[in-house]
């Protein structure tokens, strides 16, 4: 395959589920704004409140449902820019459809269940749902559609969510024809996973007998025969979504 450009990024019509997830997103942003100046200590003159933003948005149909507390999670995640919220924002940004409740869903990982194993010689990572990796102080479990880290006690790591949201990436890249454009951030944590668990990332690597491959920041899928434009997970991957869907005139403009 080839890797895609930025400039066919923002032509390319967004699917239903990337449009509630746009629509999400920029609600999460103009709240942001008046988070932060106010931790920030500036002056909020002109900012509406996170509430405001809420009510507006409702008002305005850009969200067909209340604020739900995962939203307000996120915002609060945000706040501090860390990697439990990058872990959040990358489920977020992959996502392609929407339930019911016309909330954007996390796809699942579509594997089997299995234990892992990695083979040095062959730099080949064997994973699936149930997989627990035992790391420094912590262990990575895969779920069916999510990575978490995990204490010795079974409760929620801290130390291990840098390396729980860069095996989410990889994972979700399985058997998928793509190219994913990292911030620094999140490339270094990539990078740092990889070389924990002993992968050479400066060759091809395989994870279930997909070909992974580091081309400067760029991390992609090799032996696909299509072409698909780049993908960008992450923070910055949701707001280039809303920049996308302010392009195509899906969302409405704060203020108006």
């Amino acid at each position: 395959m080839q890797i895609g450009t930025q400039s066919t990024y923002y032509s390319t019509p967004l699917t239903a589920g990337e449009i509630a997830l746009a629509k999400e997103h920029k609600i999460i942003q103009e709240a942001n704004k008046w988070f932060r100046a106010l931790i920030n200590g500036e002056d909020t003159t002109g900012l509406k409140s996170a509430g405001q933003v809420f009510r507006d948005n409702a008002k305005e149909g850009d969200t067909g449902h209340s604020p739900s507390a995962d939203w307000q999670k996120a915002i609060g995640l945000t706040i501090y820019n860390n990697d439990d919220f990058e872990n959040w924002a990358i489920n977020r940004s992959k996502n392609t459809g929407i339930n019911a409740n016309n909330i954007p869903t996390v796809p699942s990982f579509n594997l089997a269940v299995q234990n892992y194993f990695f083979d040095t010689a062959a730099n080949k990572i064997t994973i699936g749902i149930g997989s627990k990796i035992p790391m420094n102080g912590y262990s990575l479990e895969v779920l069916d559609n999510m990575v978490v880290a995990r204490s010795g006690d079974g409760s929620y790591s801290q130390a291990g969510s840098a390396s729980a949201t860069a095996l989410n990436s990889l994972l979700h890249g399985l058997g998928v024809d793509a190219s994913w454009g990292y911030d620094e951030h999140t490339k270094q944590n990539v990078i740092n996973l990889l070389d924990k668990l002993g992968v050479d990332s400066s060759k091809p690597f395989f994870i279930n007998g997909t070909q992974f491959e580091m081309q400067g920041d760029i991390l992609r899928t090799v032996g696909q025969t299509a072409q698909q434009e780049m993908q960008f997970w992450g923070y910055e991957g949701l707001n280039r979504l809303v920049a996308k869907a302010y392009t195509q005139n899906l969302l409405v403009s704060p203020g108006n």
